[in-house]
C-alpha cells in the first residue's frame, strides 16, 4: 500500500514537470490587440518583455501583473502559442476633467485635486474613486466640516474618456461645546484653556474661528500645552491622548489627558570661566544674591582663587528673585551675554537640578 502511494505521487510530479516544460516556449514575436492609446513599444517596456527569452507559466503571470500595475488596462489576457506572444488588452478610460459641485472656493478645489489618486489626464480606475471620496471627506473634516457628504458620478464621453463629478454637501461646521482636561495636570483648567488656541463656543464668540474643530489647530494645541508645562518645569510631561466626541444636542467635546509628572527647579549652574568675572558680573546684574557674593569673596581671598589656580564656580541663584525655570533660563542667557562681553572668554556650563 505504501509502495503504491509513492508510485502515485511520483507519477503526479512527473506529469506536472512535463506540463510545465510543455508550456515553456521561446518568444520570437509579440502581438498586441485592443490597444488604442498605448503603443506596442510601451507595452513591451512596461511588461519587460524580451524577444528570444524562454517564457514559462510564472513568467506569463509576472508579465500580466506588471501590465496591471501601470493602471492603463482594465482587462489583460496573454497567450503563448508557436513562439508568438499574444496580448489582448482593454484600456482604461482617460479622465477628461474633474468637476466639483457645491464648492465655489478655488483654493479648496485646487488643494483637493492635489490629494486625489485619480487626476485629470490620467487613467480612470474605478476602484480608486472610493479612496478619493474618503480623502475629500478627510480634507473637509480638517477644516471643521465633520458632517460633509460626498457623492461621485462618472460621466462617459466619446473616445473612451470620462468626467468625474463630485457633489459636495459640507453641512454646518462642527463647534466645540466643551473642553476638558483630565489626569494629573497640576494646572487649573481655566489656565490651560487660555494656553490653547481652540475655544468653547459661546454666543459672544460668533466672529472667532477657533470655536470650530480643526485638525491642524488640535496639533498646535498639543504643542502649546507641552511647551507650557516644560516652561513651568514639568519636563517629563505626557499628553497621553486627545479625544473628540460628538454629544447629541450639545456638540463636540474635546478632551485632553495630561500627566504633568515631577516639577524640576534649577539649584546650581556650574560655569567654567574666571570666578571673579562670574561673581562680579552676576552680583552687579542682580542675578546672584548678596549672601552668595559675600561668601564668594571670603572664599576667594582665603583659598588663593585670585591667583588663577581655579577657574570654575557653582552659582547659587537667588530663589526670591528667580523662581520659574523659564525666567532662570532668560536670566542665565542675559548673564552669559554680559559675561562674554566682560571677559572675552569661552565657558562651559553644567546645570544641576
Amino acid at each position: 500500500m505504501v509502495i503504491c502511494r509513492k508510485i502515485f505521487i511520483l507519477a503526479i510530479l512527473f506529469f506536472a514537470f512535463l506540463s510545465v516544460k510543455s508550456y515553456s516556449e521561446v518568444v520570437n514575436k509579440v502581438d498586441v490587440q485592443g490597444n488604442e492609446r498605448i503603443s506596442l513599444e510601451t507595452i513591451i517596456i512596461f511588461g519587460d518583455i524580451e524577444i528570444g527569452k524562454n517564457y514559462e507559466k510564472s513568467d506569463i503571470s509576472l508579465l500580466i501583473k506588471k501590465l496591471y500595475e501601470t493602471s492603463f488596462f482594465s482587462n489583460i489576457s496573454v497567450e503563448l502559442i508557436n513562439n508568438k506572444l499574444t496580448i489582448v488588452v482593454k484600456e482604461n478610460p482617460i479622465v477628461n476633467s474633474i468637476i466639483f459641485i457645491g464648492e465655489k472656493a478655488k483654493k479648496y478645489t485646487e488643494r483637493i485635486s492635489e490629494l486625489l489618486f485619480v487626476r485629470e489626464k490620467t487613467s480612470f480606475v474605478s476602484g480608486n474613486i472610493k479612496g478619493d471620496v474618503n480623502l475629500i471627506k478627510s480634507f473637509y473634516r480638517s477644516l471643521g466640516y465633520y458632517f460633509v457628504k460626498i457623492d461621485a458620478e462618472i460621466q462617459k464621453l466619446e473616445k473612451n474618456r470620462v468626467n468625474i463629478v463630485y457633489t459636495v454637501d459640507k453641512g454646518e461646521k462642527a463647534k466645540i461645546s466643551k473642553i476638558y482636561f483630565l489626569g494629573d495636570k497640576k494646572i487649573r483648567d481655566k489656565k490651560l484653556r487660555d494656553i490653547i488656541i481652540s475655544e468653547e463656543a459661546r454666543f459672544w464668540k460668533f466672529i472667532s474661528k477657533n470655536v470650530y474643530l480643526n485638525q491642524e489647530r488640535l496639533i498646535l494645541d498639543k504643542r502649546l500645552l507641552i511647551n507650557y508645562y516644560r516652561n513651568k518645569g514639568y519636563y517629563e510631561v505626557e499628553l497621553t491622548s486627545s479625544n473628540v466626541e460628538y454629544s447629541e444636542g450639545e456638540g463636540f467635546v474635546l478632551t485632553y489627558s495630561i500627566n504633568a509628572g515631577t516639577r524640576y527647579k534649577f539649584k546650581k549652574i556650574f560655569v567654567d570661566v574666571s570666578i571673579f568675572s562670574i561673581f562680579l558680573v552676576g552680583f552687579f546684574c542682580g542675578y546672584i544674591s548678596f549672601f552668595s557674593a559675600v561668601t564668594f569673596f571670603v572664599s576667594w581671598s582665603t583659598a588663593g582663587f585670585g591667583k588663577g589656580k581655579i577657574r570654575s564656580a557653582a552659582i547659587d541663584f537667588d530663589e526670591k528673585k528667580i523662581k520659574k525655570p523659564r525666567k532662570i533660563m532668560l536670566s542665565l542667557m542675559k548673564f552669559l551675554i554680559i559675561l562674554r562681553w566682560f571677559t572675552f572668554s569661552n565657558y562651559v556650563i553644567k546645570i544641576y537640578v
